[in-house]
């Protein structure tokens, strides 16, 4: 699906995706048990747009999958900085 809009964006002259982490309640969430699943998803997902040609970033929001400045840094230190 991210090969799919990365190719839509970029025929439409686009040149830069953001990932917003949404879809997950709060209230109910534990970064530290999701974070190896957040690092990986993070992980392929620049891997393909890169494959597209496109230069990505993560959007941290509160309520989001990634919401504080800990979780952040967290994830950073882990991502593959490759892609």
């Amino acid at each position: 699906m991210v090969t799919r809009l990365a190719k839509v964006i970029k025929k439409h002259n686009g040149t830069f995706m953001v990932l917003a982490a949404n879809g997950v309640k709060r209230s109910d969430y534990n970064f530290q048990e999701n974070r190896k699943n957040v690092i990986a998803s993070l992980n392929d997902y620049a891997k393909a747009v890169n494959d597209v040609g496109f230069g990505h970033r993560l959007h941290q929001h509160t309520g989001t999958a990634v919401e504080s400045k800990e979780e952040t840094y967290a994830l950073m230190e882990s991502a593959d900085t490759r892609h």
